[in-house]
């Protein structure tokens, strides 16, 4: 995804390591550890929520295109009878 080497990965951690110290250093990657991970949640959540408008939007167009064309729809939907 990002393309980081593992060169650049041992040049962020001496750098972070460094400005941080060694004493702070698991609080803070804790830290940036929980912030990734809410960050993937925030962003799994919004993913499944754009394929389900997706789903959504493609049965509409269905729905529509069977409407033009005079065709029956098929769905698992119960009919009222």
């Amino acid at each position: 995804m990002f393309e980081i080497g593992w060169t650049e990965l041992v040049l962020v951690g001496v750098i972070a390591l460094v400005i941080v110290g060694p004493k702070d250093l698991p609080k803070v990657m804790h830290t940036l550890g929980r912030w990734v991970a809410k960050g993937r949640r925030a962003f799994l959540a919004f993913e499944h929520q754009m394929n389900v408008l997706d789903a959504e939007a493609q049965q509409l167009e269905r729905k529509e295109k069977d409407k033009r064309d005079g065709t029956k729809l098929t769905t698992n939907e119960p009919h009222d009878n």
